[in-house]
């Protein structure tokens, strides 16, 4: 008898371990997907994880993927996520418990004297069995949804690493621009007080006025503040970057000497279906399918449950021969439960797991037609800020020209201070937006591999 109950509880155990992971549910678009990206042609670059060719960068993003306190967080949250698709999956299984009781009786009559002269104990060695048998598959409904979103968190979780990485080349581009202002600045006051000087040298021999003079004076003064400005924005740059890396804000980074170049570009036709490997876009299906799987379970409360509870063990007045079989106890008892009324709470149950379904639906939707629209903006914008880089690459040279050609008119005194200080001004104005475009076009490369999820090839 002993082993078949062990068999019996064996064979139980062993079924409700079937266990069925569900794959990456296909969920129909409710967005019209073209074929082709409308926007762009092939003078977008390879992805920059790969096309950058910066070891510095390279080194930060791995040291964030290691240090950053915000990714830490969320890899403890998909942790939490799978215990509690552990949790769910519990449910479906027998619940088996050993219990060892024991007691002692001691029985008096009403004049306080003894019935029995020695007091009476009492032991038992059970094994007791409780099982849900999930007849309708409720309960793997409920699992399946659990397993789901525990998948949504990995994804969710891939797309935080793919937001920091990008974070972080967003942060190192944002500094070394800020460095770049800087020396710009520099060299600019140093040629506002090389001409001031100049200015101060003709005013001493009676060529120039003392408007000249204050004039120049203002412009250095200008420019002293402007560097003071920018010092300023490469201390914020440098600081927010190391608290992405994980790292105490100080400044204490060594930055590279100029803005990297992208040699690659984008291949002719890119497949929009790229776009559904972004991680962010598979989190919302596995919670569409978990909500579906809701949905199930929940209807399913209308059916009967059905339970099965048992035990078996041992009882005995000494400890001794509680492991003796011939004292075996069992009892298998199976039972049927039909709601009938609960103040509609099950219907309403029924009613939220839709609604949250068809909100999530929407959210895929929007999240879905957003992730478009963020590439098609991005291929756009590459080509406006292309054509922006090319027009101030061409302003500078014209502005740093002019601004030559007016030093050496205002020293042979054929143009005014006026003139010396306006092309001074335009030309540090053409080289401070040709730089900020460099690192637009940089922030907006980053974009467009940030909304594909990925390179251009890789589906």
């Amino acid at each position: 008898m002993p082993d078949r109950i062990f068999i019996i509880v064996l064979s139980i155990t062993l079924a409700a371990c079937e266990a069925t992971v569900p794959s990456e549910p296909e969920v129909d678009n409710p967005v019209n997907i073209p074929e082709a990206w409308n926007s762009g042609d092939d003078s977008a670059v390879m992805p920059w994880s790969a096309d950058i060719q910066d070891p510095k960068l390279r080194a930060l993003i791995l040291r964030a993927l290691r240090q950053n306190f915000d990714l830490q967080a969320i890899i403890a949250r998909v942790d939490a996520t799978r215990a509690r698709s552990r949790i769910a999956g519990a449910d479906r299984l027998p619940q088996l418990e050993v219990a060892y009781r024991g007691s002692r009786t001691k029985r008096e009559n009403s004049g306080g004297e003894n019935l029995i002269d020695n007091p009476f104990t009492s032991q038992s060695l059970t094994l007791e069995l409780a099982w849900e048998l999930d007849v309708w598959g409720r309960l793997r409904a409920s699992t399946r949804a659990a397993i789901a979103n525990y998948q949504a968190s990995e994804k969710d979780l891939a797309t935080a690493r793919l937001l920091l990485s990008a974070n972080i080349a967003r942060a190192w581009f944002n500094a070394v621009e800020t460095d770049q202002q800087v020396a710009l600045t520099e060299n600019t006051l140093q040629s506002f007080r090389s001409s001031l000087k100049i200015i101060e040298q003709r005013f001493q021999s009676g060529i120039g006025t003392a408007l000249d003079v204050r004039l120049a004076r203002g412009n250095v003064a200008t420019a002293d503040a402007n560097l003071y400005l920018t010092l300023g924005q490469r201390d914020a740059a440098i600081r927010a970057l190391r608290v992405l890396t994980g790292d105490y804000p100080d400044t204490d980074t060594e930055l590279a000497d100029s803005l990297p170049q992208f040699t690659n570009r984008v291949p002719a036709g890119l497949p929009s279906e790229l776009l559904l490997r972004r991680p962010d876009l598979s989190a919302e299906r596995w919670r569409v399918l978990a909500a579906s799987e809701l949905v199930k379970s929940s209807e399913k409360q209308l059916l009967p449950h059905f339970t099965l509870t048992g035990s078996a063990g041992t009882a005995s007045g000494t400890l001794q021969d509680l492991l003796d079989w011939d004292r075996l106890i069992w009892n298998l008892v199976g039972g049927v439960t039909q709601p009938i009324f609960q103040g509609g709470r099950i219907r309403a149950n029924i009613d939220l797991s839709r609604a949250n379904k068809q909100e999530i639906l929407a959210l895929y939707a929007q999240t879905l037609l957003d992730a478009f629209a963020e590439v098609e903006t991005a291929l756009a914008a590459e080509q406006f800020l292309s054509g922006q880089e090319r027009a101030l690459d061409t302003s500078v040279k014209e502005q740093k020209a002019a601004q030559l050609l007016a030093q050496q008119q205002y020293e042979s005194g054929l143009v005014g201070i006026i003139t010396l200080l306006e092309t001074q001004r335009r030309a540090f104005n053409a080289e401070s937006a040709w730089l900020a475009t460099l690192n637009q076009k940089l922030q907006n490369r980053i974009k467009l591999h940030l909304a594909l999820g990925g390179d251009f090839y890789s589906i």
